[in-house]
């Protein structure tokens, strides 16, 4: 099970009447705001279905998207051996909170350049592996 976030670039001045339905984001196509959703699919015989779809809104944790997406496909009674998660779900919150659940997700590359501290050494390998690395509190994000 593939759980994905998508983000449309919103360009204008946010609705008044819900202003959590624009979320801030990393500069992209222009802008830093944007409409965000998550999707749950699987890929079968290189066919996308997708089975959960979710607004993220601009207050909400990633730990949240991911569990109401999840919530969703378990009411469909479907079993899921592993979620592949998108980078955007790296969070401390996420990785405890999910501790029993398999997963797998890419990191995101943190600590100052020039030094050893953070995901950055792990960038820096030439050969790939597998690695242990352990998060704390600090890398969350907000």
């Amino acid at each position: 099970m593939v759980i994905d976030l998508h983000e449309e670039p919103f360009y204008g001045k946010g609705p008044e009447v819900d202003p959590d339905v624009i979320r801030r984001g990393q500069a992209k196509a222009g802008t830093t705001h944007f409409h965000t959703f998550a999707t749950a699919y699987v890929s079968r015989r290189h066919r996308r279905f997708t089975l959960a779809l979710t607004r993220v809104r601009a207050h909400e944790s990633m730990l949240e998207v991911a569990d109401r997406l999840r919530q969703r496909v378990a009411a469909l009674d479907i079993a899921v051996e592993v979620y592949l998660l998108d980078r955007q779900f790296w969070t401390y919150e996420l990785q405890v909170a999910w501790q029993e659940i398999p997963y797998i997700m890419p990191i995101r590359r943190t600590g100052k350049i020039g030094t050893d501290g953070g995901t950055r050494p792990l960038f820096d390998l030439k050969a790939s592996q597998w690695a242990t690395y352990t998060m704390s509190p600090k890398h969350q994000r907000c």
